[in-house]
């Protein structure tokens, strides 16, 4: 049997929640995705994903701290910076908007 791709593993499980889940368990299991979609990537770069798209607007960074964050802060250029976030795979984490976390105010 043909294994799935972690992104395409991801939007499966976002279409199985987002029709059968409550909020607890969709936060629950957006946090087991997104810990997934993370594990191969650097510590700076799971925290600002996570800081991105936490669900709690007190716990979730601004768009100020986003751009001073040391995942941000240590790429010299937005080529290397791109590099950075292609070589991680985080197309999956992304989705996680999919499930309902908010997305950035620009004006915060």
């Amino acid at each position: 049997a043909a294994r799935l791709a972690s992104t395409e593993r991801f939007w499966a499980l976002a279409e199985v929640i987002r029709h059968t889940a409550d909020n607890d368990e969709c936060a629950a299991a957006t946090a087991a995705a997104l810990d997934a979609a993370l594990a191969d990537c650097s510590a700076k770069l799971g925290d600002f994903v996570r800081r991105a798209v936490a669900v709690d607007p007190a716990q979730r960074a601004t768009v100020h701290e986003l751009l001073a964050h040391p995942f941000i802060a240590r790429s010299a250029s937005v080529e290397r910076l791109a590099a950075s976030i292609a070589s991680a795979d985080i197309a999956a984490g992304v989705g996680a908007m999919q499930l309902g976390l908010p997305m950035l105010n620009a004006e915060e």
